[in-house]
This record gives structure tokens, sequence and C-alpha cells, in this order.
């Protein structure tokens, strides 16, 4: 579905009568001035009419948060165009000026980056939202790197926003590892993710106390492969002068704190341990809930 120019009307044969008829009747729906469409018109239309006619314009605020956040989009669309260009406002576009367009958007997309998102939505978020926006929006190997780039072209960040990406944990994978690792962001753990050391990369690693922190999912950690894999990534590790903890993402869900106390012990060998850390004396099969909640009451056979 294509928006109908007044002129492409005109041309089909369509008299102004006809057209006041034909929107009376709903079969044509006036979208803004001089532009029409039949019935009433889809997102992706309006969508492709603007990167059409207006090029220069960038899906930012509510619009660009929708779209990082990979839900469906709503209307009004919010839309930022240059100084000097014509404004449209009513139930599908909600425009207006802005300066460095072109520095708002990543490769050329007609959204807003993350970063720019965040920026412009900053009191409708709380501190803990954004920081979780901006982790989920820049994930995997490669958020680092894009969050970098995003933030040389986005003006005036400030200190709130900064702290925000000191502290949000760019370039994890999952929600478990965001869950876990934002917290121990928040208790003053500087961590970089998914960083590459040999020919591996680490879920979580802190240099400044040589601490590499994994954390597996069943799903992908499963295979035999994998198995292999792991354990010599975690060899490595151990001889690049890393320390590594490894958890599954089981033990994130049901011992968050348990995993969270031995982090920060590793980190601060003279912490006291909480009284209900028991991992280093005890079995996990005596402890663990999700082994108890599999009835593994004994030690399985080593292999």
């Amino acid at each position: 579905m294509k928006l109908l120019h007044i002129n492409t009307l005109r041309h089909q044969g369509i008299s102004r009568r006809t057209l006041s008829t034909l929107l009376k009747n709903g079969e044509l729906v006036r979208v803004f001035r001089g532009h029409y469409s039949r019935g009433r018109p889809s997102i992706e239309t309006l969508i492709q009419w603007l990167q059409q006619h207006k090029p220069f314009a960038v899906l930012t605020g509510t619009t660009a948060q929708e779209h990082h956040e990979q839900r469906p989009l709503s209307l009004p669309l919010h839309i930022e165009v240059p100084r000097g260009k014509a404004l449209i406002n009513n139930e599908y576009f909600r425009m207006r000026h802005s300066r460095n367009l072109p520095n708002k958007s990543t490769n050329n997309a007609p959204f807003a980056s993350a970063l720019e998102t965040a920026r412009v939505l900053k009191t409708a978020f709380t501190t803990t939202e954004r920081r979780d926006f901006l982790a989920r929006a820049y994930p995997g190997p490669e958020g680092l790197q894009n969050c970098l780039h995003d933030s040389t072209h986005t003006p005036r960040l400030g200190p709130q926003l900064k702290q925000d990406l000191k502290r949000a944990p760019i370039g994890c994978d999952s929600n478990t590892e965001r869950r876990f690792f934002a917290t121990l962001a928040n208790m003053g753990l500087t961590m970089r993710h998914n960083k590459p050391i040999g020919p591996y990369r680490f879920d979580a690693v802190c240099e400044k106390a040589k601490l590499i922190i994994e954390i597996d999912g069943y799903s992908y950690h499963n295979s035999e492969e994998q198995f292999i894999i792991d354990r010599w990534k975690s060899n490595a590790a151990q001889l690049h002068g890393y320390t590594i903890l490894r958890y599954s993402a089981a033990c994130i869900d049901t011992q968050f704190d348990t995993c969270i106390d031995q982090v920060m012990r590793a980190t601060q060998p003279n912490l006291p341990a909480h009284e209900h850390a028991t991992p280093e004396t005890t079995g996990a099969w005596r402890w663990h809930s999700k082994l108890q909640q599999l009835r593994w009451q004994t030690p399985r056979p080593r292999t």
C-alpha cells in the first residue's frame, strides 16, 4: 500500500465530489494535506513514505524506543526533521525540529540510535530501566563497539547518562547475564563483557581483580563439543593469569545471592563471607536448590 498524492487521484479521474464521497465512505483516508490512503495506512507504509519523501527525517523518542526493544510500533510516529522543514502533526506523525540529524541514526537507518533515544527519553526511564534498555540495545560481541560508535555521535550525553553507560552491562548475551552483571556493576565492580582473550571470548572480565566470570546457559552449553571447548577455554584463562568463576544459568536463577557473594569475595579476599554462603565447605549436592529439586542427594561419579 502506498500513500496517494492528490495529483495521482486526479490523473485517475477522481473529482473533488468523488473524493469527498470516498472519504465519507471510508474508502479513502486523509493522512495529511494532499496525501491519502486506501484504508487506514499501515506503519510500514508511513515509514516507507517518510524515507522516500523526507530522507532527512529520523524516527526518535518513543518510536525509536519501541524499535530498539523490538516491540510493535505505535502511532503517532515521533520524528525529528531539520530546522526550516515543514512539520506534520496529526494522529500519524509527531514532528519537531532538531539539529545534527545525520549523526543521530545508526548505519543510515531511519531510527535514532539507542543511546540518542536514551538521551531524549531520560525522564521517561528510571535509572535501572535506562541501564537495562542500553544493555539490551547493545548485546553480544559487537555491543561495546556499536555503543562507542554511537556515543561519539551523540551530543550532550550529560553526567547521568555517562554514569549509566559505565554501569550498564553492555555486550551481555542473555537476560540472566544482564541481571547478574548489572547487580555487580551497581556494587562497584567494573567489567568488560564478551571480551576476547586469546582465541576465546569471555562473558565478563574484571581486569583489576584478574577475574573472569562465565555463565553457561543449558541450551548453548549442553553439547559434547561445547563441553570440550569450555574446558580448554577455562584452561586458557588460567594460563593467562586469571581466576575464573563458572556458573550455570540455573545457579544464577536459584542461588543469586550466593553467586554474588562469591564474586565479591573473589575481588576482595578479605571480605567476610555471608552466613548463608557455604559452597566452599559443603558439597553442592547438599545445599543447591536446583540439585535438591532434581533429587541428587549424592555426588555423581566422576568420569
